[in-house]
């Protein structure tokens, strides 16, 4: 946002850049599973996760989503080149060891 939206001289760095997972988990048992299966499916869209990238440059969590990025929400900035998940950001990117930490 800065580097755009308020054309600050910031560039990411990407190079060498440690890409994990995030999940989401519902408790078994809980009273509330199908407003949260609702919750799920909305916000996981393919739809959805492209829709973010408009507003911040976090790589879509599905594959789907990725060539669906789009434009900033200045309307004129492609996203792709700001991505984590861009093909040439990846280049050199360490997968985090979940076993390890």
């Amino acid at each position: 946002n800065a580097a755009i939206a308020e054309s600050k001289p910031f560039e990411i760095v990407w190079d060498g850049q440690i890409w994990a997972l995030d999940l989401w988990v519902i408790p078994k048992g809980s009273p509330n599973k199908d407003l949260a299966m609702d919750f799920l499916k909305f916000s996981t869209a393919t739809e959805q996760l492209a829709a973010q990238a408009s507003w911040i440059s976090y790589g879509p969590a599905r594959m789907s989503s990725a060539s669906k990025g789009g434009l900033f929400n200045d309307g004129k900035t492609e996203m792709a080149q700001h991505m984590p998940t861009d093909s040439k950001n990846l280049t050199n990117a360490v997968a985090s060891n979940f076993n390890f930490w």
